[in-house]
């Protein structure tokens, strides 16, 4: 696996997490959400991904709840691209350029190639 695609694999879980738990809380927590992955005390935490099948199964009927929702997986997936394009990007070099541009004598002395009246 090329570890610079981890980041943006964390991030879309995560996005995933943020909104499978939004919509969890909008309609509280409620038995027909399925079973959750963990629990701490009060706290339920349900599969990152179930977001995925109750945006499929329900998202006609309550619109706007499951809009947010999309929209949090649309940011953090837009977080995850950046990540990776930051992380594919090479910086660019940039080329001596005017006065700069021009050798030394000292190098033209050091080349070996450059006629001896120069050197």
């Amino acid at each position: 696996m090329n570890w610079r695609f981890a980041p943006a694999l964390i991030v879309a879980v995560a996005g995933l997490a943020i909104a499978t738990q939004f919509i969890a809380q909008v309609f509280e927590h409620q038995a027909v959400l399925g079973t959750t992955f963990l629990t701490f005390g009060e706290m339920r935490v349900y599969p990152p991904w179930s977001i995925l099948e109750w945006d499929a199964r329900w998202e006609r009927g309550y619109p706007r709840p499951f809009a947010v929702s999309r929209l949090i997986v649309f940011l953090t997936a837009g977080a995850g691209v950046a990540l990776v394009a930051s992380a594919l990007h090479k910086a660019r070099v940039v080329k001596a350029f005017g006065r700069d541009a021009w050798g030394k004598l000292v190098s033209v002395r050091k080349d070996r190639n450059c006629p001896r009246r120069l050197r």
